[in-house]
């Protein structure tokens, strides 16, 4: 969620807070709402940071006068931006006008665009700020056609051997990756002595 889908939000709160208050009134007690995550940092240019003030304050007008307890699952917001996921270029290779360039991962260890359908920054990892004079589609390598990371993306130029980085892949990703076509889930490092930095 950005700003600009804080309308959204406060009409979604609105039909809660109608449908929790109909159930009060019917004798359903209701200790706990709730909102659930989805509380983002900006991934694509053009983006706004989400106005926390602003979203807590449709969140206090909307379902404080319930007297029911408030929660939420901030963890995209806080860690999304602490994991990145590197992988291998497998392989570059024009197939009918289009460049594919294929990974040595897969949407079972970044689940992030073939689960929730979100929009990936991939990045190479020796030049991250390399013009991206191409549109490419970046693919993973399991054996189904949605495991793409991107399609017609602006992309530099790659080679077979090179490493990419997938950025803000630190929420859920690693707790939803899984074993599809028997591919291992991708081991995770960190680093606890950057704390504070």
């Amino acid at each position: 969620m950005h700003s600009a889908e804080l309308p959204q939000l406060d009409h979604a709160l609105a039909v809660v807070a109608a449908m929790v208050e109909r159930l009060q009134e019917a004798g359903c007690p209701i200790e706990e709402i709730n909102t659930g995550g989805g509380l983002g940092e900006p991934m694509m240019e053009g983006e706004t940071n989400l106005d926390l003030d602003a979203w807590a304050a449709i969140v206090a007008r909307r379902l404080g006068p319930l007297g029911a307890t408030i929660a939420t699952e901030p963890g995209e917001f806080f860690f999304a931006a602490s994991g990145l996921l590197l992988a291998e270029v497998a392989t570059v290779e024009d197939r009918l006008g289009t460049t594919f360039v294929g990974l040595n991962a897969g949407w079972n260890t970044a689940p992030a665009r073939f689960v929730w359908g979100e929009w990936l920054e991939i990045v190479p990892a020796v030049d991250p700020l390399a013009p991206r004079g191409q549109r490419v589609t970046i693919a993973g390598h399991i054996n189904e056609a949605p495991d793409l990371f991107a399609e017609d993306y602006p992309f530099p130029v790659v080679a077979e051997g090179d490493i990419v980085a997938i950025l803000n892949l630190g929420g859920y990703c690693q707790a939803a990756g899984g074993r599809h076509c028997l591919r291992p889930v991708a081991p995770a490092v960190y680093f606890d002595d950057r704390l504070g930095e």
